[in-house]
């Protein structure tokens, strides 16, 4: 050879031969055969992943045999040398997640929770079964876990509509009623966190508004004379709900 040969930019080359007899006494002869050369495959390229990198989203509590991902990895090198296996190389100390070795799919090996942890960082390894010795490459897969809402029901109060008596005359600051309001996520909702019942009060509307104020266990305090007031409750995370 008069230089090296990589198969990966030609696996084939072919020759023409031409061969030619020099007589003393008569015009040459030649002759022509056609030589095919196979390039044979040495392991001398790592997998590559396609994309270089992952990042998915996960909803939390989904059930085991979730899919998350696919993780995609080309190697130039044929047969053996070219058959990439998957692993998780890092990442996944408690075992969350599992991955195909022939197809690179990651899926779910139990639920995951966001409130105990947010993010998982997976290092996926793509190793070729080349002889004499393997080649790898590594890529990331970043998953965001996703909170599912788990605030189902709204505040309600014991009535929708309450009355309570002040005397004229009192000073700011007096008790006029406590206006509870309960929420359903507490008691019948196991997979509420204690923010999801976290019961928020707001004088949202009413002749009264500026004349009574209302803390934090629905107390309505007086400030100023009767009036008619609205209430607003909301349990903590999700936008106000009405009360129903």
């Amino acid at each position: 050879m008069s230089g090296s040969l990589d198969r990966e930019t030609a696996a084939v080359h072919e020759l023409v031969i031409l061969g030619v007899d020099r007589p003393p006494d008569s015009p040459p002869l030649t002759g022509t055969a056609t030589l095919t050369v196979l390039v044979q495959d040495v392991n001398d390229n790592r997998p590559v992943f396609v994309p270089p990198d992952y990042r998915v989203r996960l909803l939390e509590d989904l059930p085991a045999g979730t899919v998350v991902g696919t993780a995609v990895a080309r190697d130039r090198d044929a047969g053996d040398n070219a058959a990439v296996r998957y692993s998780i190389a890092a990442g996944d100390d408690d075992r969350h997640f599992v991955i195909d070795r022939l197809t690179g799919v990651v899926r779910l090996s139990r639920p995951v929770r966001f409130s105990e942890r947010e993010m998982f960082n997976l290092t996926v390894r793509a190793r070729d079964r080349g002889a004499p010795q393997s080649l790898s490459a590594s890529t990331t897969m970043l998953v965001d876990v996703v909170p599912v809402d788990r605030n189902l029901a709204a505040p309600r109060f014991r009535d929708a509509v309450l009355q309570g008596r002040v005397r004229e005359n009192q000073p700011a600051g007096t008790s006029v009623m406590q206006v509870p309001a309960a929420d359903l996520d507490a008691t019948d909702n196991p997979a509420a966190a204690p923010a999801d019942y976290h019961v928020v009060y707001s004088i949202r509307n009413g002749t009264g508004l500026g004349r009574f104020t209302i803390d934090s266990k629905g107390t309505r305090r007086f400030l100023l004379r009767y009036t008619r007031l609205t209430s607003l409750v909301r349990d903590y995370p999700g936008e106000p709900v009405p009360e129903r």
